[in-house]
């Protein structure tokens, strides 16, 4: 009866803000790409803003996207490490991810690493349950999750944040808002973590003093000009790059042999976008152009048949998003809406062999560390 006890004390907080969170009356612009209150849109609608982050101390948007009702997600491990969600039993290629309304999805295989996602830049996040495919394509299928890292015309901020926690890991981060003019506002958001981590994968005589660390790094900045009335231009620019460490170990006693695969993950993402707004009772458009770049590889260390580490074949992503939208109102309950979404497509895979890119592993992965496979297995003997 105390364990039933303790675990409806641990939820409550949980279920308290995801009920304050469905209520919260506020304006999103997930539904239709336009500005519209929470109440008026006629799909399962759920708002987590900064203040309510801040206030449940939420440090990484993992921890974010599990207070969403119906939403699953899976980590493989500690910080940094794999990551996937699902909505309502579907996949993870079923949920499309978007920051300020631009798909972050990877165009190689639909998913995308949320445990990476700085929290310091977000305003909000806007999830909306149920297929929106007719508004942003068949990965919309599920539901959208749209973090929203633009601020509104308001009050100048500043926030500052230092964290130390369990496995030595350090946080800071730091976010600024400030009106240069009565037209004119500039967000910067910039942070650091670094965390020794803990061995995911432990094997007695193998990896026992191995750690499976993480360190992740990141800069935004945007920018708004509001010209007279109903006419708005934008530009934003944001970069992510984080490194984690896995285990790829194992031990075949049938053929006695062993492996121990120290490896790690470097990912580097640089996005670009400028885009207007021309916003009227009657009449609203909306086009924005975006333009990504993200290094997605991993560095494998010396194993018993190689003599240096390399990186396995990278995921090296360049994206073109172009959208244009228009809603027409046609009376007090009749809207028209047309546009187009342009994303044409450049991926690239750098063979194995090739000199620059291991380089590149070689210069990226200091973290990597751990006893010679090679010196085990000698010392093991035959």
């Amino acid at each position: 009866m105390q364990k039933l006890k303790f675990l409806a004390t641990m939820l409550l907080p949980s279920l308290a803000f995801a009920s304050e969170i469905q209520k919260e009356d506020t304006i999103i612009v997930s539904d239709s790409r336009f500005e519209e209150p929470v109440i008026a849109t006629l799909s399962p609608t759920v708002v987590v803003t900064q203040e309510q982050i801040r206030k449940m101390q939420l440090t990484n948007f993992v921890d974010v996207v599990k207070l969403l009702p119906g939403v699953e997600v899976a980590v493989s491990g500690g910080r940094g490490q794999a990551s996937s969600v699902k909505v309502r039993g579907g996949s993870d290629k079923d949920t499309l991810i978007l920051i300020n309304g631009v798909r972050i999805n990877s165009a190689y295989n639909g998913g995308y690493q949320i445990n990476i996602l700085p929290v310091n830049q977000i305003e909000r996040v806007e999830y909306i349950r149920g297929a929106k495919a007719t508004v942003y394509g068949s990965q919309a299928s599920a539901a959208i999750i749209n973090i929203i890292t633009r601020p509104g015309f308001d009050e100048s901020k500043l926030n500052l944040k230092g964290q130390y926690g369990s496995y030595k890991n350090r946080q800071v981060s730091t976010s600024a808002k400030w009106a240069i003019s009565e037209q004119q506002e500039i967000k910067i958001a910039a942070g650091t973590e670094k965390e020794k981590g803990y061995n995911i994968h432990p094997i007695e005589g193998l990896n026992d003093s191995d750690h499976h660390g993480y360190q992740n790094s990141n800069f935004m900045i945007d920018y708004q000009y509001n010209f007279d009335n109903p006419f708005q231009v934008f530009a934003n620019f944001s970069w992510n790059r984080a490194e984690s460490e896995f285990d790829g170990s194992f031990v075949d006693l049938e053929h006695g042999f062993l492996y121990h695969g120290y490896d790690g993950n470097f990912f580097e993402n640089f996005s670009y976008e400028l885009g207007t707004k021309f916003i009227t009772d009657t009449f609203k458009s909306y086009l924005t152009l975006n333009y990504q770049k993200t290094d997605d590889y991993q560095q494998i260390q010396k194993n018993p048949y190689k003599e240096e580490r390399s990186a396995n074949t990278p995921i090296l992503v360049r994206t073109v998003n172009a959208t244009w939208a228009n809603e027409l109102a046609l009376g007090d309950y009749v809207t028209w809406g047309a546009g187009i979404h342009v994303r044409p497509l450049e991926l690239g895979q750098v063979p194995q062999v090739d000199p620059i890119l291991r380089q590149e592993a070689l210069q990226h992965g200091p973290m990597l560390r751990g006893p010679d496979p090679v010196q085990v297995l000698q010392q093991l003997g035959p």
